[in-house]
């Protein structure tokens, strides 16, 4: 059986060897880009379930990346969008691009890991 697949774009570099870690744990082959542009060509080639990615990015922004993937044919990936800031305009602007889940960092990994965990029991990852 194949392992499930996720994107990590994120530009913080601690922050995506810790989520990469995180995932891997959670069964995920994980891939990573540094910025929106690289990231969403990566997830159109991956074809991953689940996409991690910063809202604030160089390049494409999160939001952006969101939209890229809400317009193309095909899966779409369960998308988790992570922001710096926590405002009612960012989370309806991540929802609103097609973000399933909006959390602000720094956020707690043993919740991450649930959620995760929960995901994938209920088949969404």
């Amino acid at each position: 059986m194949s392992k499930k697949k996720a994107v990590v774009c994120e530009q913080d570099a601690t922050l995506a060897r810790i989520l990469k870690h995180l995932l891997g744990k959670q069964g995920f082959a994980v891939s990573d880009a540094d910025d929106g542009t690289r990231g969403l060509a990566l997830i159109r080639s991956a074809k991953p379930s689940l996409v991690v990615l910063g809202l604030e990015l160089s390049g494409n922004d999160g939001a952006a990346v969101l939209r890229e993937l809400r317009g193309a044919a095909g899966a779409k990936p369960y998308a988790i969008v992570l922001t710096a800031h926590e405002s009612k305009e960012r989370h309806a602007q991540a929802t609103a691009a097609g973000a399933r889940e909006v959390w602000t960092k720094p956020f707690s990994a043993a919740k991450l890991l649930a959620r995760l965990e929960a995901l994938a029991q209920q088949g969404k990852v």
